[in-house]
């Protein structure tokens, strides 16, 4: 099994992402739903009360 590190040069967005796509040695290829890794974008609240 092979390990992967990855350490970004700057800190996530509001709303960054990250994904993973690996290639097989056969090929074939696979990868993950989104990681979110940065902070939310906050939503306006309705004051309609």
């Amino acid at each position: 099994m092979r390990k992967f590190s990855y350490r970004p040069a700057k800190l996530p967005a509001q709303n960054d992402y990250y994904y993973l796509r690996v290639v097989q040695v056969d090929g074939e290829a696979a990868w993950s739903s989104p990681i979110w890794v940065g902070e939310p974008v906050a939503k306006e609240k309705n004051n309609r009360d």
